[in-house]
């Protein structure tokens, strides 16, 4: 019997399940730890933070690890609300976990824009910058559809965003594992992952943060992945 629902999670990879097993096993300190044991699992850590900004060709500090990639959707869009402008472009074929979280926001006051695709299932560059207004806060577009596949363009999506001076975040999790991922070429300021789409775990995510990109903690407690996702790190995932 085959397997071909890989959009809708991948198997987890052997060696994955081998390191994640000798971790659990090995490094129970909490990497908030200042002893021996606390250290190795912050190295561990940092460790894996690095191989994932290698991945897709950024700086170890541009990473922050997630509880997935709806997690790290959320982390960006509930900033809007502490944003002054408080408008947001988005597209008809978002993921749930984009569409769904701003319909909730629209009780915060945050107005949205959503974008129709084409007939072959991309969204137009002229149509996003006739949407834009003086007061859009962040225009968040896809990088791969899950179920037609489509691949956005993002290079010209995100100049747009960046000519004028508006973050641009893109849900990358069904593009990561299926094409290269190189997040300072495609120009976001922002872009959200989920380990368990690429032979991962299930309840591990990511998020690349561009330099400089200003955002607010989502979950608050003692300060952990540079004080925007606090709580006691998931060593093994």
């Amino acid at each position: 019997m085959y397997y071909f629902d890989h959009c809708a999670t991948t198997p987890l990879h052997k060696k994955v399940l081998e390191v994640m097993q000798r971790t659990e096993s090995d490094n129970f300190g909490n990497p908030s730890s200042t002893h021996k044991w606390g250290q190795k699992s912050r190295s561990i850590i940092e460790t894996a933070r690095s191989q994932m900004a290698d991945s897709i060709g950024c700086s170890p500090y541009e990473i922050i690890f997630t509880g997935g990639g709806t997690e790290s959707n959320n982390l960006v869009l509930y900033n809007l609300i502490h944003n002054s402008k408080n408008h947001v472009i988005t597209s008809a074929i978002e993921h749930p976990a984009i569409l769904n979280v701003l319909d909730r926001l629209k009780h915060f006051g945050i107005k949205t824009t959503i974008l129709k695709v084409d007939k072959t299932g991309v969204i137009n560059p002229d149509h996003l910058k006739e949407t834009i207004r003086k007061n859009t806060g962040l225009i968040s577009i896809m990088y791969a559809n899950n179920e037609t596949g489509v691949i956005q363009p993002l290079v010209k999506l995100s100049s747009i965003a960046r000519d004028h001076g508006i973050p641009f975040h893109s849900d990358g999790v069904q593009a990561i594992g299926k094409i290269p991922v190189d997040v300072y070429k495609t120009g976001v300021s922002m872009m959200s992952f989920s380990a368990h789409k690429f032979y991962g775990p299930k309840g591990v995510g990511a998020l690349f943060i561009k330099e400089n990109t200003q955002l607010k903690s989502f979950i608050i407690g003692g300060g952990q992945e540079r004080n925007l996702r606090a709580g006691t790190e998931n060593v093994p995932g």
